[in-house]
C-alpha cells in the first residue's frame, strides 16, 4: 500500500488556533508554553526542507509553514531528508501551507504572533546591521530599523546575536528566507525583530567560515526558541 501525498493545512486557520488555544489557557491561568512556529520563504533546496522539517519535528516546535510560491514541493528528495519528519508533522497538522507569506505574517501579527526575521547579515558582520553582539533589531519600515539593547546575562550561554528566547510569553513565528538573497522585502516589512546566530557574543573568536547553511541555523534558532519556553 503507498501513502498519499501529503496534504498541508491552511496557516491561516492553524496559526490562529494555536494563538486562541494559548490565550485561553493563559486566561484560565493554566501554565502554557506560547507556541513557536518556523515559516519558510524562498527555501528551496528539498535537503533544507527536509532538513528543517526534522529540527522542527526533534525539537518539538509547534508548526512548519512553507510558501506555495516559492518554498521546494514536498518531494520524495524532501521527506527522505527529514527521516520521516514531514510525515509526522503532517499527520499531526503541524505542517502548514502559505499562498501569499508576506500576507500571512501580516494577519498573524494582528492576532498576537510576534515575528522574528533571520538575518543572515548579521551572522558574520554585527555591525553590517547597526548592532552590537547584545542588541535585537527592531523592525521600523526596514530600512530604519533601530537596536534596542538587551541584557546580555540571560544568554550568557546562548551564541544567538540576539537572544530569540528574550520574550519566551509571546507566541512566535521564525521566518528564514533563501541563502543566496535572505528575506524579501515584503517580507522583512513583516518582521518585528531580527535575529542571527553570531559565536562572538558567547565570547567565541571567530572561524574561518562566517555562516551557516539555512537548515543549520534554523536548528540553532529553534533550539534557542524552543527551549526557554520548557
Amino acid at each position: 500500500m503507498e501513502a498519499g501525498p501529503l496534504q498541508p493545512a491552511s496557516s491561516d486557520s492553524a496559526l490562529a488556533a494555536l494563538a486562541a488555544s494559548w490565550r485561553a489557557k493563559s486566561d484560565s491561568g493554566e501554565q502554557s508554553r506560547a507556541p513557536v512556529v518556523a515559516v519558510l520563504d524562498g527555501v528551496t533546496d528539498p535537503q533544507n526542507l527536509g532538513s528543517i522539517a526534522r529540527a522542527v519535528a526533534f525539537l518539538q516546535a509547534d508548526g512548519l509553514v512553507i510558501s506555495s510560491k516559492n518554498c521546494a514541493p514536498l518531494s520524495p528528495a524532501a521527506s527522505k531528508a527529514s527521516a520521516g519528519a514531514l510525515e509526522v508533522l503532517g499527520a499531526s497538522g503541524r505542517l502548514l501551507l502559505a499562498d501569499r507569506t508576506h500576507r500571512m505574517l501580516a494577519a498573524a501579527r494582528s492576532d498576537g504572533w510576534r515575528v522574528l526575521g533571520a538575518d543572515a547579515a548579521m551572522d558574520s558582520d554585527p555591525e553590517a546591521s547597526g548592532a552590537s553582539d547584545v542588541e535585537v533589531l527592531r523592525a521600523s519600515g526596514v530600512t530604519s530599523a533601530e537596536p534596542i539593547a538587551q541584557s546580555v546575562s540571560a544568554a550568557a550561554s546562548s551564541p544567538l546575536h540576539a537572544s530569540a528566547a528574550a520574550d519566551p510569553l509571546t507566541p512566535t513565528l521564525l521566518v528564514l528566507g533563501s541563502e543566496g538573497e535572505g528575506l524579501r522585502f515584503v517580507v522583512r516589512e513583516q518582521c518585528d525583530e531580527f535575529v542571527a546566530i553570531c559565536p562572538s557574543s558567547a565570547g567565541w573568536s571567530a572561524g574561518p567560515v562566517d555562516s551557516l547553511n539555512v537548515s543549520a541555523a534554523a536548528a540553532v534558532l529553534l533550539y534557542d526558541l524552543c527551549r526557554a519556553r520548557r
